[in-house]
């Protein structure tokens, strides 16, 4: 039996939604609003835009004992949202799957991050899951907070 959780996140930004995509689309620019993220790095361009849909993306973290991992842009509509699979770099895995959606609301725009994560129930990663896995909505919760904080300029 394999072990499921998940992660939702989601704050509104007093900004034009086109804002909010550029950002969150700008892959290599992650590092300036997730300040666990130390580098992320396009391997594979993508079909049609860089970072676009099929695009690969190779993410290094900052804190101690967190991989580096890769991952495949699988769904890309702009300016609403990408979804992506991460392929490889995380011990135990069996899926992860994430989706970064952006929508307009009255006031600006709405920002969510998803993740669905399935790890192998037999693994020497297992009794870390629950603990990373609240680490890990901690960090997004903080990354989108400070996008938030960046995109509103005087609030």
């Amino acid at each position: 039996m394999a072990i499921e959780r998940t992660i939702r996140v989601a704050t509104s930004i007093a900004a034009p939604a086109d804002s909010v995509w550029a950002r969150v689309s700008d892959h290599e620019a992650t590092p300036s609003w997730i300040a666990e993220v130390e580098r992320v790095r396009i391997t594979e361009p993508g079909a049609t835009v860089r970072g676009g849909l099929g695009a690969v993306r190779e993410v290094a973290f900052r804190p101690r004992l967190w991989s580096t991992i890769r991952e495949r842009i699988v769904e890309h509509r702009a300016p609403e949202r990408f979804h992506y699979v991460l392929f490889a770099g995380m011990p135990g895995l069996l899926r992860h799957e994430g989706r970064v959606i952006v929508e307009p609301d009255g006031s600006g725009a709405r920002l969510r991050w998803e993740v669905d994560f399935r790890f192998r129930s037999l693994h020497w990663f297992r009794p870390f899951v629950p603990s990373f896995v609240r680490r890990f909505e901690a960090v997004l919760d903080a990354g989108l907070r400070e996008l938030k904080r960046q995109l509103e300029p005087g609030r």
